[in-house]
């Protein structure tokens, strides 16, 4: 195991604290709330990724200039 990586007796001790912290009703809403901000972050990050990689179309000095047929 790497130092300092999480162990399961980590991960227990988290889920523990939260479960504490929040209550258990609590639980199901934050689950959500978390759910739909990954989905959110995972859209954000492939438009970023299709930005970038027109950038680097537009400004690649091998590829095919602008307004030129491609073959």
């Amino acid at each position: 195991m790497f130092p300092g990586a999480l162990s399961p007796i980590h991960i227990l001790i988290v889920l523990g604290a939260v479960l504490i912290f929040l209550g258990p009703e609590e639980i199901p809403r934050a689950t959500r709330a978390l759910t739909r901000a990954w989905k959110e972050l995972q859209a954000w990050r492939g438009t970023f990724s299709e930005h970038v990689d027109q950038l680097f179309d537009a400004t690649d000095p091998k590829g095919p200039a602008r307004g030129e047929p491609q073959e």
